[in-house]
């Protein structure tokens, strides 16, 4: 029995630390123009091209797997354009990287 939930944990652990993290926007609205691209440029200055997905039937989203990137702080300032012309930028900030240690740890009743 305890082989058996040792080896659940271990599973369950691994799983959590397998799935891809996404940048994700909500899907631009269907009757509006759509963007043909999406880029995000960090601080550094080497602009990254966003993946854009159909969202639902003549709408588009950005989900872009951040699994390449560095651990680390990222300040990005993202733009969205198409044939027409080019968004604003927002700026996204993120820390890619492992929790600290654990702390407190202690048995309770």
């Amino acid at each position: 029995m305890r082989a058996l939930l040792a080896a659940a944990l271990l599973l369950g652990a691994t799983a959590a630390t397998a799935a891809p993290l996404f940048l994700v926007s909500d899907p631009w609205p269907a009757t509006g123009p759509q963007p043909d691209t999406c880029t995000a440029t960090p601080a550094n200055g080497n602009a990254i091209s966003l993946t854009l997905v159909d969202a639902a039937p003549g709408s588009r989203a950005i989900h872009h797997n951040t699994d390449a990137l560095p651990n680390g702080p990222h300040t990005w300032s993202v733009a969205c354009a198409n044939v027409w012309g080019s968004s604003g930028n927002v700026p996204f900030e993120f820390v890619k990287g492992a929790p600290s240690t654990p702390a407190g740890l202690r048995l309770a009743p």
